[in-house]
């Protein structure tokens, strides 16, 4: 006697959609952000800047503020740049009092302090970033 073969099994689940720093909610960023140096913020920006820009922590970057940033060589470690006339320890310390979205727009909205810590940018960074000012 043979039996009858029942139902095949039911096929596996679809995999979870893969996420990435693109989906992270605008709090953990902020969260994430608040763990870093200050050395650490401008980097952090300028690498995910779509993202940050996307949840409203960044200015719009247009054509002059990215040529500003691409074109122009951060001053020698150390020193900050002639306007700014905070040393840089007091810098660091009033910047540790503000909240991390306050961070980023503080140093994006001073000019000089943005380029003390303005790091070497890659090619890749500045291409990510020329892209991301059309969107």
């Amino acid at each position: 006697m043979s039996q009858a073969a029942g139902a095949p099994p039911p096929p596996p689940p679809p995999p979870p959609p893969k996420k990435n720093v693109h989906d992270l909610p605008a709090e953990l960023l902020l969260s994430i952000i608040q763990y870093l140096k200050i050395n650490d913020y401008v980097t952090f920006a300028l690498a995910i800047y779509p993202v940050l820009r996307s949840h409203g922590l960044v200015p719009p970057l247009s054509v002059d503020i990215y040529n500003r940033i691409t074109l122009q060589q951060p001053p020698p470690d150390g020193r900050i740049a002639i306007h700014w006339t905070l040393p840089a320890e007091l810098t660091e310390e009033i910047m540790s009092y503000l909240e991390p979205a306050d961070r980023i727009a503080f140093l994006f909205s001073h000019r000089e302090l943005f380029m003390e810590y303005l790091p070497g940018l890659s090619q890749e960074t500045k291409t990510r970033l020329w892209k991301s000012r059309n969107k």
